[in-house]
């Protein structure tokens, strides 16, 4: 139950965040107070697949949302989901949905 309870802290804390700093592995140990190891393997556990890939999906996803149903920019998109440039933003979205 507690495994359970951390999962879900941790899944709220990524969408809480998404758009505000840059989520990542360090970040959420810092939040959860687990060592990286240890937290990795739970979250593998519980959701099938690994902290970077869910945080990678989470903003694609959020990418895909936004550009949907805003008039938001390509670029806009990228600066607001924090990624390091378009370039990175069109290359991680093409990977995941297929499209550019």
């Amino acid at each position: 139950m507690l495994q359970r309870m951390t999962i879900n802290a941790i899944l709220k804390y990524i969408e809480d965040n998404i758009e505000s700093v840059r989520v990542d592995i360090n970040k959420l140990v810092r939040y959860s107070g687990y060592s990286r190891r240890y937290l990795q393997l739970l979250f593998k556990k519980h959701m099938g697949k690994t902290l970077g890939e869910y945080i990678q999906l989470r903003r694609v996803t959020r990418a895909a949302v936004l550009l949907r149903l805003t008039k938001l920019s390509i670029n806009s998109v990228s600066e607001r989901l924090l990624y390091d440039s378009q370039q990175t933003f069109t290359r991680e979205f093409k990977k995941h949905t297929g499209y550019t």
